[in-house]
């Protein structure tokens, strides 16, 4: 347990506990839940019932480890019917997700749908600014606010998905980038679960991968408990890759060149920009975000040839994280493309998380998988979408999410872009020829 970034049996254990607090939390409706609620907090809810008369062992252990869940555990705005605005942990970009702001006499029992404009509107930005410190007023005003207007959900801030979770974080981007990556599923009952799950799965070659990932794993284990060195999974895949490569005769290097730099995996390689299959447009997305301005967009769409249909540059004054505004760039790249009638379309993006999410359809609680939900939701009206990632050749985009000055709104143009990102499409058109 050690190896896999345990430090010890007590902690793990909380970390075990705590996952049975994330599913009294999430899953209320399950049978478990409700003899649970039925035996300990019939007239509470779990995160503010107390220890009760006659606990058992195991109840106790779920409360300590709810002490844990609770530093991590934020609401996800949807209709806002279920958050309360002074009780309830939901500003993101803060230590605790509380409100700082003092309360206001006559207030005191509001909700964030009050916050919020009806018929699908955003914030009530005169009376948030009454209500809350200019700080926080900034903050909510950045919150997404999704026209669907979802239910409310409690969503788990340490992982981009939302969903709490036992593994290590080191160890699974070791295993996705050397190709072992597997079902968060079989690690429920633990890593010995989680490693016989895997030995069931690989082949001869895979199984020795597998027990060198392990061993370079440990290594780096050691050298960060003993000597005090930075976790850094690509220098334990590299580490991987050399003792691979020594056991092959040199060969596992040659025949895993991108593993052998280090790259993440999916980075293409090829020299410039590629066009669609034949019946395809291609749209490329970038994003960027800078904290004194707010967050920008680029979207471009060209045939199989290079030629450009259409392109696409929005500047907000919401301040996004990096992959929440990547997400928003290809639902922006969705809808445009939507609006000209495109049927089969490849939408090509260099945030690898966003792309490797649609891809895999994973399901999340965050307020990222939210848009990844609109994103495959709208999708449905293509007969065929194709996910690519890039990591060299979004030059086009690029462009346009970083036009200067950038200006609040949106712009949009057909076939003739502005200056810097037509230089940026002739530049790849030569690399075409």
């Amino acid at each position: 347990m050690g190896g896999m970034g345990f430090r010890n049996f007590h902690l793990f254990n909380l970390a075990l506990l705590g996952k049975q607090a994330w599913r009294l939390v999430t899953e209320t409706k399950s049978l478990w839940a409700r003899v649970m609620r039925a035996r300990y907090y019939p007239n509470d809810t779990f995160m503010t019932t107390g220890v009760g008369n006659n606990p058992s062992y195991t109840w106790r252990g779920i409360l300590e480890a709810r002490n844990v869940l609770e530093q991590g555990l934020r609401k996800r705005i949807g209709d806002g019917l279920s958050t309360r605005i002074w009780l309830d942990a939901w500003i993101p970009g803060t230590q605790t997700g509380r409100v700082l702001s003092p309360r206001v006499q006559g207030h005191e029992d509001m909700l964030v749908s009050e916050l919020m404009e009806k018929n699908g509107g955003g914030w009530k930005d005169g009376l948030i600014s009454t209500l809350f410190l200019p700080f926080e007023r900034d903050r909510i005003c950045n919150i997404r606010v999704n026209t669907s207007r979802p239910s409310d959900e409690w969503y788990w801030n340490v992982e981009k998905n939302g969903i709490y979770t036992v593994s290590c974080v080191v160890a699974k981007r070791v295993w996705e980038g050397m190709g072992l990556e597997g079902d968060d599923e079989d690690g429920r009952g633990g890593i010995r679960d989680w490693v016989e799950a895997r030995w069931r799965e690989l082949g001869g070659r895979e199984i020795v991968k597998f027990m060198v990932g392990c061993w370079a794993l440990w290594e780096h284990r050691n050298k960060v408990i003993f000597e005090s060195c930075r976790v850094d999974p690509f220098s334990v895949i590299r580490r991987a890759c050399d003792i691979l490569d020594e056991i092959e005769g040199g060969s596992f290097l040659r025949d895993n060149k991108r593993l052998g730099e280090g790259q993440a995996p999916g980075c293409s390689e090829g020299r410039g920009w590629t066009g669609p299959p034949s019946g395809f447009v291609k749209v490329n997305v970038d994003a960027g975000v800078k904290d004194e301005v707010g967050s920008s967009m680029g979207v471009v769409c060209r045939d199989e040839w290079g030629k450009v249909l259409w392109g696409v540059s929005r500047v907000t004054e919401q301040v996004w994280e990096p992959h929440i505004a990547e997400a928003e760039a290809l639902l922006e790249g969705v809808k445009e493309a939507i609006r000209n009638g495109h049927t089969r379309v490849v939408f090509e993006s260099d945030c690898l998380q966003v792309i490797e999410a649609l891809k895999k359809k994973t399901k999340g609680r965050s307020i990222f998988s939210l848009i990844l939900e609109d994103i495959s939701s709208l999708c449905n009206v293509f007969i065929s979408v194709i996910w690519s990632f890039t990591s060299r050749v979004n030059s086009v985009a690029h462009s346009l999410a970083h036009i200067e000055p950038r200006v609040v709104g949106r712009s949009l143009w057909s076939v003739v872009l502005p200056p810097i990102a037509n230089n940026a499409v002739l530049y790849d058109l030569s690399l075409m020829q």
